[in-house]
């Protein structure tokens, strides 16, 4: 039973519009790292500051009482997660199939919730470890068919 059905439908939208621009990023060409940050940028930014103070109206108000600790993981999130990962993630899909990369990608959730765990105290019951494992793994056995499907195999030698 789900207590957030609107949550749930906010990571399936998330991960549905990740995977699109996954594709998308993967058929650019020419373009430098700090580029596609600056056009992402420009073209969130705006959109996403509506939605925030349409539904947070008091949000504006609550920076200024935000803690050093919030400034510094606002910090973190816009520099070495956006800018320095999602960068180099772009780097990499310019470089690599998206078969390749996704079994990596299976890395973040897991990041997530071990430093939640470290930093936050948080105590995952046994549903998100059960729930976890069988998302994460379902994802990683396709993904790694498909990678395994995109490697050429070398033609086979006459005897």
């Amino acid at each position: 039973i789900v207590d957030r059905p609107a949550a749930l439908l906010a990571m399936l939208v998330s991960a549905a519009f990740l995977a699109l621009g996954t594709v998308m990023m993967r058929r650019l060409g020419g373009i430098g790292m700090v580029t596609q940050q600056g056009w992402s940028a420009l073209i969130a930014v705006p959109p996403l500051l509506a939605l925030s103070l349409l539904v947070e109206p008091d949000g504006l108000a609550a920076l200024t009482d935000a803690s050093p600790r919030a400034w510094i993981g606002v910090s973190y999130s816009a520099l070495v997660a956006s800018v320095l990962g999602h960068g180099v993630y772009f780097l990499l899909l310019q470089r690599h199939p998206v078969a390749q990369l996704t079994p990596w990608m299976l890395l973040t959730p897991l990041m997530a919730v071990g430093l939640g765990i470290v930093f936050w105290g948080d105590r995952p019951g046994p549903q998100l470890w059960i729930g976890g494992a069988l998302v994460l793994g379902g994802v990683a056995t396709i993904a790694l068919r498909a990678m395994v499907k995109a490697r050429t195999l070398p033609p086979a030698r006459e005897i």
